[in-house]
């Protein structure tokens, strides 16, 4: 499982800020390439800006930097930054005593040294453009693999807890099977599991019927009612039948 990435971003995905790294790369020819971090660059355009401005310079005799005489030219030397400001300011009181047959090429060279810086500047823009969408990514996946070890986590943690043993927990009513609930006492049971027919348990058995010997040997005696007379197993003669020989009145 791959961890969680460190808090810090990696070098290719610094957060720069895009208008300081104009800034930088307007002042400084190939400063803003060394602030989001690629030095190689930088000193590639500081070589491509500052050796055909210089040159420039020398072959105008460095009266070519002027917004007062070469306001047209100035426009594209602007693009070099603190280079083209400082000749400027220096140069400004210079007057030309002699004609120079290479002012012109001077001042074609330092307005191409300042159109490399603009190309140098719009560089730095896509380097920072690269860089936020690499820090977006970055921390896009960050929250990804925070969220996935999270969720790791408490899995982890669920299926590491004990079980419950018998008894510790809630406890539940679970339905008896049909044997259990058929062996069992119904809704008319009695105390000691004995159930009534059709109560939901088995009827109870009733008690056997005497034998034949025992019926001969004890015959069920009848009382005699109030003013009738007893019979030994006739009727009586209140009844209408005729009376047993021997029976009495």
């Amino acid at each position: 499982m791959r961890s969680a990435p460190d808090d810090a971003p990696p070098a290719h995905a610094t957060r720069r800020d895009p208008v300081l790294a104009v800034l930088l790369g307007w002042l400084v020819p190939g400063l803003g390439h060394l602030y989001v971090g690629r030095p190689g660059k930088g000193l590639l355009y500081v070589a491509l800006v500052g050796v055909p401005f210089l040159v420039g310079l020398v072959l105008a005799g460095f009266l070519c930097v002027n917004p007062e005489r070469e306001p047209v030219w100035f426009v594209g030397q602007a693009f070099a930054g603190a280079p083209a400001g400082v000749v400027a300011w220096l140069t400004r009181t210079w007057e030309p005593t002699r004609r120079i047959p290479t002012a012109e090429l001077g001042l074609l060279y330092t307005t191409v040294a300042g159109l490399v810086n603009l190309v140098a500047i719009s560089d730095v823009i896509g380097l920072v453009d690269a860089r936020l969408r690499a820090f977006d990514a970055w921390k896009r996946e960050r929250e990804a693999a925070r969220a996935a070890a999270a969720a790791a986590a408490a899995a982890a943690l669920a299926s590491a807890a004990p079980p419950v043993a018998d008894g510790d927990g809630p406890a539940f009513l679970v339905p008896a099977p049909p044997e259990v609930a058929d062996e069992g006492a119904g809704p008319g049971a009695l105390a000691d599991g004995l159930g009534v027919e059709g109560a939901g348990s088995p009827a109870v058995e009733a008690a056997p019927a005497p034998s034949p010997e025992v019926a001969d040997a004890a015959p069920p005696r009848t009382d005699p009612a109030p003013g009738g007379a007893a019979s030994d197993g006739g009727a009586t003669g209140g009844d209408g039948a005729t009376p047993t020989p021997g029976a009495l009145p």
